[in-house]
């Protein structure tokens, strides 16, 4: 173990590589991707890829006794307050809290072979089969995203107080938003067709034709 800093020494290109953390190092790993795997005192858990970089931070504040990766790549990793966690797939895809997708999700929504990501700050994002992402609607202020429809060539989020449509024809392309305004306690998008929206409120139902307000229908109970 090393305090602030962890290096290796490179026998074949004879030099040093060293990575700066400002913790405590209890104890590291390598799994079998070559991903180094560092426990600290206070710091939690990093994740450093083959090129030396630090590509993830888990358990921030926690102390991390011990990291150990298994034969059939999960890890295991001991904290000292707060006892033993275990991730299944280290293959599985995640993100650093610098990603935009690091850090609080609204929902994720699948249509056919694509997802369909928002977040808390009303970003919402299209994750195609391959993985491409691409951020496909930025409202303009942190307002977080209720739901997303899509059906009959268009696609819809809604949010607490309006509603943003765009037509879809493929998400990547590039998509001209129209906002429906004036839509109070928006939870859930039922359907949508013939310029006609069905919009689940907090207590009732309201139909949206041409983007004006033309039924609502309340009730004294919570509706979902």
């Amino acid at each position: 173990s090393f305090y602030d800093r962890i290096g290796h020494y490179d026998i074949a290109a004879n030099s040093n590589t060293f990575i700066q953390l400002n913790a405590y190092i209890q104890n590291f790993r390598h799994d079998r991707r070559g991903h180094l795997w560092v426990a600290c005192y206070n710091d939690g858990l990093y994740e450093i890829n083959k090129k030396d970089s630090i590509i993830n931070h888990y358990f921030d504040n926690l102390t991390i006794n011990d990291v150990l990766p298994d034969s059939q790549n999960g890890l295991w990793v001991s904290s000292k307050s707060r006892g033993l966690f275990y991730c299944r797939n280290l293959n599985d895809k995640s993100f650093p809290a610098s990603h935009p997708l690091g850090n609080s999700i609204a929902f994720i929504k699948k249509y056919g072979s694509s997802l369909f990501i928002a977040t808390q700050r009303g970003l919402v994002y299209h994750v195609d089969s391959r993985g491409k992402i691409k951020q496909i609607l930025d409202p303009g202020v942190i307002e977080e995203p209720l739901d997303l429809f899509i059906g009959n060539g268009k696609i819809l989020v809604s949010y607490m107080y309006h509603v943003d449509v765009a037509t879809l024809h493929n998400p990547d392309d590039k998509l001209n938003w129209k906002r429906i305004p004036d839509l109070k306690n928006g939870i859930k998008i039922i359907s949508y067709a013939n310029d006609s929206i069905l919009l689940l409120h907090r207590k009732g139902i309201t139909q949206v034709i041409k983007n004006r307000i033309t039924k609502r229908i309340d009730v004294s109970y919570k509706t979902n």
